[in-house]
């Protein structure tokens, strides 16, 4: 007999499996919303280091170091450097990207983190608008990442006219 599929979990970004949203904002800050009894949310992204007042265009949780929490790269787009933020396991993020190694200032539209190599560390893919080449990061294991650039992921531009140059 079959079994039936378990929903997905939210994640929980202390391991007492209490359930969080985040909201990447335009206009800013962007908020984080804790579940407090499975009935209400509150928001704490100041209190929680990541009510960053720039723009923002998506969020993306992994446990990348793999430490046993979720950590937030956070996309911001127009220019400016998207962001890593680091838990520290209690509620709080830190700003990691310099460290990491993530200092890409695109035009950022989504993030995913994912292991195609299947070596068990979550490695990052980001997704940029039609005019800038798409990302990808290898996690190096070391809690710093590799800048594979699109020739790993077979990304380039768009050209500006709308016709794609030969290959």
């Amino acid at each position: 007999m079959a079994r039936a599929a378990r929903a997905p979990r939210s994640p929980t970004w202390t391991g007492t499996g209490i359930s969080i949203s985040s909201c990447a904002a335009m206009p800013p800050p962007n908020r984080l919303y804790r579940n407090e009894d499975g009935a209400r949310f509150r928001e704490v992204a100041r209190e929680s280091g990541l009510a960053h007042r720039g723009s923002s265009r998506s969020a993306a949780f992994a446990d990348h170091d793999r430490d046993g929490d979720l950590d937030l790269f956070v996309v911001t787009g127009d220019g400016e450097e998207d962001l890593l933020y680091q838990n520290d396991g209690h509620g709080l993020f830190a700003h990691a990207s310099q460290r990491a190694g993530l200092i890409a200032r695109d035009s950022g539209v989504s993030a995913t983190w994912w292991d195609p190599d299947g070596d068990g560390w979550p490695d990052l893919y980001v997704a940029n608008d039609p005019a800038t080449t798409d990302r990808r990061y290898r996690n190096r294991r070391d809690g710093t990442f590799e800048d594979l650039g699109c020739a790993a992921i077979g990304s380039r531009p768009a050209p500006r006219r709308g016709r794609m140059p030969p290959t």
